[in-house]
This record gives C-alpha cells, sequence and structure tokens, in this order.
C-alpha cells in the first residue's frame, strides 16, 4: 500500500449504520484481528480479547442490552449481522490500565481501518450499558474486565455519506524548539 492510498483510507473509512443482512466470517474477523494486535502496547500487556457475535447468538448481545426485549435500539441491535464485543482486563495500576485502554483504542482504530479496506463496514459503539453488572454477566465477561467497545460491523448498505471537514491540524500544532 502506497502513503497516498493509506492517507485516501483514513479519509474515506466512514462510520456504517446499514448492513446489509449478510454476516461477515468469523475466519474473516479474525484476520483482521490477527493483523490489528500488532498496534503500539506499552509493556505488551495485549489486554484484550474479542467475542464475536453474530447469527442467532446476535439475541444474546440484544437481550444482555435490553432485558425487556423490546423497543427500537433492541430491534435494531437484534438485527444487526454480527458485532465484536472488545473486552480488556482491568489493571490494578492506574497507568498501567490507562495504557492499555489505549492500545485497545488504537487497535479498534486500526481494525476499522482493516475492515473497510475490504469493504466491511463498521460502527465503533460505546453505549453506557456495555459495563453495567447485569450486561456483563449475561455475556460472561468478568469482574476484572470492561467492554472497551462493541463494533457493529456487516456489509454496508445504502448510501455512504462524504466526511464531514475537519479543522487544520496546523491549527492546533505548536512547536516548541527551546
Amino acid at each position: 500500500m502506497t502513503k497516498i492510498d493509506l492517507e485516501q483510507l483514513i479519509k474515506t473509512r466512514r462510520t456504517i449504520s446499514d448492513f446489509d443482512a449478510t454476516p461477515i466470517a468469523a475466519e474473516t474477523v479474525q484476520a483482521l484481528l490477527e493483523t490489528a494486535i500488532w498496534v503500539p502496547n506499552h509493556r505488551l500487556t495485549q489486554p484484550w480479547r474479542f467475542e464475536y457475535y453474530t447469527g442467532p447468538a446476535i439475541a444474546k448481545v440484544a437481550t444482555a442490552a435490553f432485558p425487556e426485549q423490546s423497543g427500537k435500539k433492541y430491534d435494531k441491535l437484534n438485527a444487526l449481522p454480527g458485532t465484536l464485543l472488545v473486552i480488556n482486563s482491568i489493571h490494578e495500576d492506574a497507568g498501567v490500565d490507562g495504557e492499555n485502554t489505549e492500545a485497545t483504542a488504537a487497535l479498534i482504530q486500526t481494525f476499522s481501518l482493516l475492515a473497510w479496506a475490504q469493504n466491511i463496514g463498521t460502527a465503533w459503539k460505546t453505549p453506557g450499558y456495555i459495563n453495567k453488572p447485569e450486561f456483563k454477566a449475561a455475556l460472561n465477561v468478568a469482574e476484572n474486565e470492561r467492554v472497551i467497545a462493541m463494533v457493529h460491523l456487516g456489509t454496508p448498505s445504502g448510501e455512504i455519506k462524504a466526511g464531514r471537514e475537519r479543522e487544520a491540524a496546523a491549527n492546533r500544532f505548536t512547536v516548541i524548539s527551546e
């Protein structure tokens, strides 16, 4: 990949909300993760683990999130072709824990870019319920773990909107040389 290809990939990646019904193969998701885990990770703690819910198992996530099994948000979550739970171990040292969270965020972004390069859309979600005790218990997330994100994924369906403009980095860039 050239520099131009990478820049284009970064600038064109979008959060996708509408997917067709076809799930992404677990082997494809795992292959993307095999590359994404190469992000910088100070101390090489590799604090992450992943659970990919697809097919009928997506209902487990929807029910864990919305135990009443009703409502617009429940229906939307239950209709996804797949969602990846990105789970981190919680470290007792706050500094290491912060580094672990930051490394995992880099992993999620890298995963999303790799997926986009293969025409797989993603939506990085952090709804409030992902670390409620009931949600974690329903999906066997240990007490010493947190769900960093749910990454919805599938083949994009419908129109993909252009990205919104960003303020130039130059407006927020300061050089300090002495």
